[in-house]
């Protein structure tokens, strides 16, 4: 259970990030990119305790 819920976080994460991208610098991705997986980290913490 808790596998496919970080899947369809990760997924929607993506999603978001997908029409940002083209106006943005590839390093501005990578930081997003980062961010994004940090966060997801982080609202799993939130959620487990």
């Amino acid at each position: 259970m808790m596998a496919k819920k970080k899947d369809k976080s990760a997924d929607t994460a993506k999603k978001e990030a997908a029409p940002k991208e083209k106006k943005l610098t590839k390093k501005e991705l990578e930081e997003i990119k980062k961010e994004s997986r940090k966060n997801i980290r982080r609202r799993i913490r939130r959620t487990t305790h």
